[in-house]
């Protein structure tokens, strides 16, 4: 029988306030995943009480009260007098009868980032990656479901982000021809072309996201400048003459042969030709960012994709023959980044 000693208790501990933070922060990606898949925030565009919520989503009354009270611990939904409506964000995100519905997005990330059980964590820890099934995010199918949620999103403001930081680039002039790649569903493509007009922008994808690239080019009227090519751009040929190469957190799927990727890239655009990376770079013993380093993990785990040290996309630039002419650490809507800009310079 194990025995205890009472002066034990009153001995100075470290606070174990940071275990319930994490464990909190798993019960608010929980609740706002129920709060999308309840379809709550289509009732709560105006003051409504609990019971009315209830009858509008016929839902158990005492326990609608309770979940909304929960929501509106997390600023998704206000509450005064006894009475709820969305806050800002929640109207304009997560409403499905509003054009920036995110509500799918929301779920298909979260269905990424926790696409392990703590107990298929612990086996890949022990035992490697697994042998990955079809519907990974290794397959051509995933990213083409995901393209068609990234489309709201990127429409949320990230499009715009990412045209601004190509905007400030003083060394850029007019680009008329460009290439975003891994470019999603197109958006930034679509906003270049709308910046520059006499540009054509080509979007480097997978085939089923190329087809969403081409389905928006074609609601935004701009086909006839901005079209999707799929294939793999590790391996396929990516054409020629660009003035501008775009990459926005895919060069991560290419760490392997990174530098074979640069090279590339450098003989795909026209001397003097701009080459812009928004990626991850990782600090302290890859530690932090805490925003990616734990988020990626399963996926790193199972082998899908690992992050960049701070400064290793632009030494590979360099490496490949690249000008780098600065690297940037800037803030993004989706947290910190690293921004590393070269160019082509042929001697």
């Amino acid at each position: 029988m194990t025995s205890y000693r009472i002066e034990e208790l009153s001995k100075p501990k470290p606070s174990v306030r940071m275990f319930f933070d994490i464990i909190y922060g798993v019960s608010r990606c929980q609740a706002l995943e129920a709060g999308i898949l309840t379809g709550i925030f289509d009732f709560l565009s105006d003051w409504i009480s609990a019971e009315g919520v209830a009858e509008k989503l016929g839902s158990h009354q005492k326990n609608t009260g309770d979940f909304l009270d929960a929501l509106a611990s997390m600023k998704l939904v206000e509450k005064n007098k006894g009475l709820y409506r969305n806050t800002a964000i929640s109207s304009a995100f997560l409403r499905k009868d509003f054009p920036g519905y995110l509500g799918e997005f929301i779920l298909s990330q979260a269905k990424m980032i926790n696409m392990s059980s703590p107990e298929k964590i612990r086996h890949m820890v022990m035992h490697g990656p697994p042998e990955q099934p079809a519907d990974t995010v290794d397959s051509e199918k995933f990213w083409g479901d995901m393209a068609k949620h990234y489309v709201n999103y990127m429409q949320s403001g990230i499009a715009r982000y990412q045209l601004e930081l190509i905007r400030e680039i003083p060394e850029l002039s007019n680009p008329r021809k460009i290439l975003d790649l891994g470019g999603g569903p197109g958006l930034t493509a679509i906003a270049l072309a709308g910046e520059y007009p006499d540009s054509s922008v080509t979007v480097f994808e997978q085939p089923p996201v190329a087809e969403v690239v081409n389905m928006m080019a074609e609601k935004y009227g701009v086909s006839s400048r901005v079209r999707g090519t799929g294939g793999n751009y590790i391996t396929d040929a990516i054409g020629e003459g660009y003035d501008l190469i775009f990459a926005s957190f895919t060069l991560n799927y290419a760490r392997k042969c990174l530098v074979d990727m640069m090279v590339k890239i450098r003989n795909a655009l026209t001397p003097g030709g701009i080459f812009v990376s928004v990626a991850d770079g990782l600090t302290c013993e890859r530690t932090c960012p805490s925003e990616y380093v734990v988020p990626m993990l399963s996926m790193v785990l199972a082998d899908h994709v690992e992050g960049f040290d701070m400064g290793e996309v632009a030494a590979a630039m360099s490496e490949a023959g690249l000008e780098v002419l600065r690297s940037l650490e800037v803030e993004s809507p989706y947290g910190p980044v690293v921004v590393d800009i070269g160019k082509r310079v042929d001697s």
